[in-house]
């Protein structure tokens, strides 16, 4: 999969020595739990509604996820990011077309949920994986459109 994680780029971004202020990132990379739970955004979405969604879908686990890079570079992902991150906009954030692509993502914001059974331990890209190969179980429950997060969760019927 053409999956990065936050923490993949930012690892990248060391090589370039601090050409584009990724050291001054304060962002912890590490989670204890894979996310079920995504927020599939683009950054045309106004700061005060990421903001919002941020602050709902961080204390559960769940991840931003973009399509791509933003204007397709690093340094304006990181730029970005920085600019999150001052905001007080600090949940994971992911870029992976894929989950777009299989979950025919159209729309943003649009929510995706992975049920439990498929999340267990596996790695988010073992989770996707595996959901798209098993036809007797729902792959996952998605809503489109700007609604509140608790609302969202409630549809899907998600414990938090």
């Amino acid at each position: 999969m053409r999956r990065l994680m936050l923490m993949g780029l930012l690892a990248l971004s060391s090589m370039c020595y601090g050409c584009c202020g990724a050291e001054d990132l304060d962002i912890d990379f590490q989670s204890e739990k894979e996310t079920e739970f995504f927020a599939c955004v683009s950054m045309s979405i106004p700061k005060t509604t990421l903001k919002e969604i941020s602050d709902h879908i961080e204390p559960i686990g769940g991840s931003f996820v973009l399509r791509g890079l933003p204007g397709g570079s690093f340094n304006e992902f990181i730029l970005m990011v920085q600019d999150l991150r001052s905001s007080g906009i600090n949940a994971n954030i992911q870029i992976d077309p894929d989950l777009f692509e299989q979950c025919n993502v159209e729309e943003v914001p649009t929510f995706i949920y992975f049920p439990p059974s498929k999340a267990s331990e596996a790695s988010s890209a073992e989770m996707i994986s595996r959901a798209f190969e098993d036809t007797s179980y729902p792959k996952y429950k998605k809503i489109v459109g700007n609604v509140s997060v608790p609302w969202a969760l409630r549809e899907m019927e998600v414990s938090p």
